[in-house]
């Protein structure tokens, strides 16, 4: 073989492992323009709506968040292993006793096993009608959500519209919160009349 074909070879060569470079880089550059798949998960709720669910309470009853429109709805991932969750659990509950009804809390658990589970209701005493305390064994509606960390809430308005995410520990029982709340109750109240 010549020198000129080694040569013309060479380049070739080169062209193509400068161009399979090139595509990869370029690859690489758009996977990275593309937010992380629970940032993906958020904005499609932002802009369609959170996802639908029914889970069975401990107490056996059937919830499904569609037939929650007519409330303000929290949606608390946590489990009773998470001390933040722990440590969050108890302003969570003051908030929903402080709108007698018209705040909701859907505490979706991600405990190991149920027993476990009731304990920890029976002794922070979260026994109220408007907190259902629910058990996602397999984390299904977590994972629907795109729930990674906990504890994770959602503040959902009337329709199940998503109002804000909350990721991490909140006060949920401050003043300020309470505000909060009563300025969504508030405008169902206002648009009603």
């Amino acid at each position: 073989m010549s020198h000129a074909i080694k040569g013309i070879l060479a380049v070739v060569l080169v062209g193509i492992v400068m161009g399979a470079a090139w595509w990869k880089y370029q690859d690489f550059l758009n996977q990275g323009s593309r937010p992380p798949e629970g940032t993906q998960k958020l904005n499609q709720m932002e802009a369609k709506g959170v996802p639908d669910f029914s889970l069975t309470t401990l107490s056996g009853e059937s919830v499904q968040l569609a037939a929650l429109k007519d409330r303000v709805v929290i949606v608390s991932f946590w489990a009773t292993w998470c001390e933040p969750c722990v440590e969050e659990f108890p302003s969570l509950v003051n908030l929903i006793r402080e709108f007698k009804g018209k705040v909701v809390l859907l505490a979706v658990s991600a405990d190991n096993s149920v027993d476990e589970l009731k304990a920890f209701v029976k002794a922070f005493k979260a026994d109220d009608p408007h907190i259902k305390i629910m058990w996602d064994k397999e984390q299904k509606v977590a994972n629907l959500y795109g729930t990674e960390a906990l504890p994770e809430s959602y503040i959902l308005g009337y329709d199940n519209s998503l109002i804000r995410k909350i990721a991490g520990v909140d006060k949920w029982d401050t003043p300020e919160a309470i505000e909060f709340f009563r300025d969504i109750v508030d405008k169902k109240i206002k648009a009603a009349h």
